[in-house]
């Protein structure tokens, strides 16, 4: 049983990380939690549509990142302001309502904001959510993670989580997703007083007493670097560096997409694997469709 925090701020990296933890550790008998937040970016699920999940030119123009995930679920918002926790468990263990709980009952215990654990795999407060959640469960291990907003900003949640208006006539068999209110658990509080070191460590005190470890000599949350300052990967993640540059690709953020249809001006197009593969002008059949519309 061990908490991890990630030092690094990058979308690409934490990914890295994730994908590397899950894949590279045995998790028979060992429940690992890793906590870590991103500077802004915008994460779709495994099977959205990122055009259809977020303004491309509001990402481009604040310099949020766009980034995929290997789970499913819909499309959030990621920054400063919110702490992303990743359980990892071997299959026989996984449980998200039970992972959940643990971070509903570490903030209620410490700062009393009566949050719950909702139908549908979230974490609410006064009906407003605070948290979503998605999984990836693999032949033997699984992992659950999901985003707790403290102090995100919550007019770049709400505005950069809308399709562009150029997408208004696009249709997709794409996963998508269903907007929710959400709260700051910050605006809970009187004092608005949560500290970011405060609530990691809250809840990986919590993963240690539900593991029955009520020493706080065992309470230790592991600080790691995927990558140092300089963007060399650390050797402790063997083959973390092919990771990060497959999360970063534009093959994998944008032509990765499920095939969709979009009318953009007076042109209707088909759109297979990021390349334009039907459209009523043949001059731009063939043509990767990021290629494409960054131009018009």
């Amino acid at each position: 049983v061990i908490v991890y925090r990630s030092l690094s701020n990058n979308i690409y990296a934490n990914l890295a990380l994730e994908t590397w933890l899950l894949d590279n550790v045995s998790y028979l008998g060992r429940r690992v939690l890793l906590l870590w937040r991103n500077e802004p970016s915008v994460v779709v699920g495994r099977f959205q549509n990122p055009w259809m999940e977020a303004d491309f030119e509001k990402l481009r123009s604040t310099g949020t990142k766009m980034a995929r995930r290997r789970s499913g679920g819909g499309a959030v918002y990621h920054d400063m302001g919110n702490l992303n926790c990743t359980f990892f468990a071997h299959k026989m263990d996984y449980n998200r309502h039970r992972n959940l709980q643990l971070v509903a009952d570490a903030v209620n215990n410490n700062w009393g904001v009566g949050l719950y654990v909702g139908q549908r795999n979230d974490i609410l407060c006064k009906g407003k959510k605070v948290s979503g959640s998605a999984a990836r469960v693999g032949k033997d291990h699984t992992y659950h993670h999901f985003t707790l907003l403290i102090d995100t900003d919550k007019v770049m949640l709400d505005t950069i989580l809308q399709p562009n208006p150029m997408f208004s006539f696009a249709s997709t068999t794409a996963t998508q997703s269903i907007p929710s209110e959400t709260l700051n658990i910050k605006t809970l509080l009187k004092e608005n007083e949560m500290q970011y070191d405060d609530i990691c460590k809250a809840i990986a005190a919590q993963f240690y007493e539900s593991h029955d470890l009520k020493d706080k000599r065992h309470h230790q949350m592991v600080d790691i670097e995927p990558f140092s300052p300089t963007g060399s990967p650390s050797p402790l993640f063997p083959g973390i560096s092919e990771l990060e540059k497959e999360f970063k690709s534009v093959q994998w953020i944008w032509d990765k997409t499920p095939k969709f249809n979009v009318t953009i001006g007076e042109e209707t197009m088909l759109v297979e694997n990021g390349i334009i593969t039907e459209s009523s002008d043949h001059s731009i059949v063939g043509i990767n469709f990021r290629e494409y519309i960054t131009k018009q």
